[in-house]
């Protein structure tokens, strides 16, 4: 579907200008769309989409590496993005309803149920990921490779002594 340079009810195209190179920018009517949205069709994918965001929330604050978990939620956000080019039929009919019928229910439902669903993978993800280190740590302890020294159920720090002997050498009180 191309965009026409005069204005339409989805937006349309205007030229502009940025560090002396000239480009084409895609400017949306203003808010909010005729006719209106109706958020009653919306109210369960976007509390699902909420609960769903909130229970990623909630698990990533107690992962020992948010960082890399951060990481693989991206790729997981990739692969949304690629399931959806994937059905470009099915949002250029929802493109095409919304531009006919004003449905934008339709083209904001698809959108929640795709975060609802990601962050549902993905919060899913990590309680798999800390039973896996609870599981290592478990099994580490048990092999006597590290020992946890601090005795505490929460902020526990272990240590690797055969390692932390090697660097102590030479350091004893004389």
């Amino acid at each position: 579907m191309a965009l026409s340079p005069e204005p339409s009810r989805l937006g349309q195209r205007v030229a502009i200008s940025t560090a002396g190179e000239g480009a084409e920018a895609f400017v949306p009517p203003p808010l909010p769309p005729v006719p209106s949205v109706r958020m009653d069709r919306l109210y369960r994918p976007l509390e699902r989409a909420n609960r769903a965001i909130g229970r990623l929330d909630g698990v990533t604050s107690i992962l020992p590496d948010t960082p890399l978990f951060l990481q693989m939620y991206v790729r997981k956000e990739a692969l949304l993005s690629s399931q959806i080019e994937s059905t470009q039929s099915s949002l250029s009919d929802l493109l095409q309803q919304v531009l006919e019928n004003g449905d934008w229910e339709a083209w904001l439902e698809f959108f929640l149920d795709g975060i609802a669903e990601t962050s549902l993978q993905a919060s899913e993800a990590a309680r798999e990921i800390l039973a896996l280190f609870e599981a290592d740590r478990h099994r580490i302890e048990d092999l006597g490779i590290v020992r946890e020294v601090t005795g505490k159920q929460c902020g526990r720090l272990y240590v690797y002594s055969d390692y932390l002997d090697i660097l102590s050498r030479g350091t004893e009180p004389l």
